[in-house]
């Protein structure tokens, strides 16, 4: 009998409550669930103002949850994280954004994002860091790397400036990665490239994967299972072609009406 694999990563009963001086109180999350498995990608589907993003926000520790539990490797981990903790925590959690321009500072080049993350938690020697940087945009199809290393974000392409935060990402060799609507800002014909890039390396690094998305096309490609949250509650999850072919709750049918019908899984 195959053991039972534990989560890497888990949210177990999570509620988050915003003050609202129109509204007095908004609830954001409401007792939400979620279990992050190693090799494997969950897709959180929603339409905006459903709570997609406060749930990276909780998951990421950049907000403290008024109710529930996390848990990282079986370990509840504190309400609060101290410096030393908090920093930990991040060697091992990290996050794509949306906006790949925004989330890399225009100052400065590619070789800095990467240097600074791998030197901020110690990975690497400093003569070791030139090879640990070609080494990391060669991963992420930059290459010949040092066509970029000196580069400003501003120079590149979108999905080119997406690979290097995605390289970012990944220098620090997380266990789970939170990728918040990675493609929506880029070109439809580079997209799947991105994707693409996102599968290869969940399945070659055994990484945990949540892909936060309204692109149900994108959820099909590259998610194994898909929460469907709508008004801070997970209203339906499941094995992705299931949850996309054959949807149960109300919500979940409205969201795939009103877009064209998918492609097939392959």
């Amino acid at each position: 009998m195959a053991a039972v694999q534990s989560p890497v990563l888990e949210l177990d009963g999570i509620t988050k409550t915003f003050k609202d001086r129109r509204n007095g109180e908004v609830t954001a999350l409401r007792n939400v669930s979620l279990a992050l498995f190693a090799g494997k990608c969950v897709g959180l589907v929603g339409a905006s103002g459903s709570g997609k993003s406060t749930l990276a926000r909780v998951m990421m520790q950049l907000l403290t949850p008024d109710e529930g539990t996390i848990r990282f490797n079986g370990e509840p981990l504190p309400k609060k994280l101290s410096s030393v903790q908090e920093l930990d925590y991040r060697k091992h959690v990290q996050m794509i954004f949306q906006d790949p321009f925004a989330s890399l500072n225009q100052v400065h080049t590619v070789a800095y994002h990467l240097r600074r993350a791998l030197l901020r938690h110690d990975l690497v020697k400093k003569n070791e860091l030139q090879p640990a940087l070609k080494a990391l945009l060669e991963r992420v199809g930059l290459a010949p790397a040092e066509a970029y290393l000196s580069k400003k974000p501003f120079a590149l392409s979108g999905g080119q400036r997406q690979r290097v935060a995605i390289a970012r990402a990944l220098a620090v060799a997380p266990r789970v990665v939170v990728a918040d609507e990675p493609t929506s800002m880029l070109d439809v014909s580079i997209r799947a490239g991105v994707l693409r890039l996102l599968n290869e390396l969940k399945e070659a690094q055994q990484l945990s994967m949540l892909l936060i998305t309204h692109d149900l096309a994108s959820a099909r490609y590259l998610c194994d299972t898909i929460c469907v949250i709508n008004e801070g509650r997970i209203v339906e999850r499941g094995e992705t072609d299931k949850i996309l072919n054959a949807p149960e709750h109300p919500y979940t049918q409205k969201l795939l009406s009103a877009l064209p019908q998918l492609p097939t899984h392959e």
